[in-house]
């Protein structure tokens, strides 16, 4: 339930303590996940009771959808993505489709969000050194080749004992 006098707002955080964090939390994301972000943005999302002057934190009986304008300067042929900063400075990532120049995403909790481009993948580097000579394949065509020679020399020696 979220009252009729409740107001959202959504305030660009560009530094201090919550933008550091913020900032730090994506980076060490984006490093476990193997991606790299482009341009990044930080919002801090809040809803109040205007009736109250209390803030909304959580809603009581679901999820919310949230739309707001694709920040300026970002690339539209890349990925989007939202996440919301945990308390702990984890990141959830949140399901984030871009239409009409609008990210929407849903969320049940109002607090400091990351909206962020991502570059790339970072592809895996391969660490593989040495010889990829398939060793194993030459010693099984070795060995057989090998019982096939022994069975054919048995096999004359027999035949010229036998003469």
């Amino acid at each position: 339930y979220i009252p009729t006098t409740a107001k959202f707002e959504a305030a660009l955080i560009t530094t201090g303590d919550v933008y550091n964090k913020a900032m730090q939390s994506a980076k060490a994301a984006a490093k476990t996940a193997g991606i790299e972000l482009g341009q990044i943005v930080v919002y801090d999302f809040s809803l109040t009771d205007t009736s109250t002057n209390k803030a909304i934190t959580k809603t009581l009986d679901g999820n919310i959808s949230i739309q707001i304008p694709v920040p300026s300067g970002f690339d539209p042929s890349k990925k989007i993505i939202v996440y919301r900063v945990e308390a702990d400075g984890t990141l959830t990532a949140l399901e984030t489709t871009v239409e009409n120049g609008m990210c929407t995403f849903v969320t049940n909790h109002f607090s400091t969000y990351i909206v962020s481009e991502v570059a790339q993948t970072v592809a895996a580097t391969n660490t593989q050194t040495g010889d990829a000579t398939p060793i194993t394949l030459y010693a099984i065509i070795l060995g057989g080749s090998a019982c096939t020679f022994m069975y054919a020399t048995r096999k004359k020696k027999r035949i010229r004992k036998a003469l």
